[in-house]
């Protein structure tokens, strides 16, 4: 996974681009998990309720305070690819 590209390295294959994202389980335990590259046209379903087993992805923003601002859209959801060689 590589962040803040929407393509692969010269001599890489590229697996699927996105967003980054992390979830949290529900809105009293808003701790963050691992961050994953999620597929830029992801497949959902509409038969699944929502439970206290499942988590909710959301997309991960560039804050300006901790990345430069001359390089990223503050608010901006940040890119992603996945790639093998």
């Amino acid at each position: 996974m590589i962040l803040a590209l929407v393509t692969c390295p010269d001599g890489w294959r590229l697996e699927y681009s996105g967003f980054l994202v992390s979830c949290y389980k529900s809105s009293t335990d808003i701790k963050r998990s691992s961050y994953v590259c999620l597929d830029g046209a992801p497949e959902g379903t509409t038969t699944a309720a929502w439970t206290d087993e499942k988590a909710l992805f959301l997309p991960t923003e560039v804050l300006c305070t901790q990345l430069p601002c001359s390089t990223y859209t503050n608010g901006q959801d940040v890119n992603c690819v996945v790639c093998s060689k």
